[in-house]
């Protein structure tokens, strides 16, 4: 009962939070179905994913990185586990990323406690942010009029940002 489903990357505390986004389901039936529809299209969803994770790096993360990698393989898809050291690790996390290496998913941690989206978005979602694996024009519109916005015009441009970034994207 003290555990809120994540919506989004910011907590319900920080300026920006969406209130209005809902949890997506849980559905192991759906995504093997999905995995299923896709191999018959002729996508290659039996290519192996890694599943990278960082050494050490907060309590329990090693085994939220197995739980991760099992919930993969429960549904059809074809993974294997990596544990690096962080310098490693940020080659993939951080762009430029690296290339030729075959779809992965990579452990990422964030927390933000200056109380502003503005101190997640760009990193994560603009086009240009370190951390972002994504590239949309509307998304980064919104953020950079959030970063000068104030009072509730700022609060709306971000659960804006928020809401096309879960729903849309």
């Amino acid at each position: 009962k003290d555990v809120i489903p994540a919506t989004q990357i910011i907590v319900p505390g920080v300026l920006g939070y969406n209130p209005d986004l809902k949890v997506w389901p849980h559905d192991p039936t759906k995504a093997k179905q999905l995995l299923d529809e896709a191999r018959k299209d002729g996508v290659p969803v039996d290519k192996e994913i890694l599943v990278l994770g960082r050494l050490a790096w907060y309590p329990g993360g090693e085994e939220l990185m197995e739980a991760v990698m099992n919930m993969y393989k429960a549904v059809g898809l074809n993974v294997k586990l990596k544990f690096y050291e962080r310098q490693i690790l940020d080659a993939y996390r951080r762009q430029p990323y690296v290339r030729n290496v075959g779809p992965y998913v990579v452990q990422e941690s964030h927390d933000n406690n200056n109380g502003d989206a503005v101190f997640t978005a760009f990193g994560k979602y603009h086009c240009k942010g370190i951390n972002s694996t994504m590239c949309d024009k509307q998304v980064d519109d919104l953020i950079e009029k959030a970063q000068v916005a104030l009072g509730e015009e700022r609060r709306n441009l971000w659960r804006a940002a928020f809401k096309r970034i879960h729903e849309d994207i």
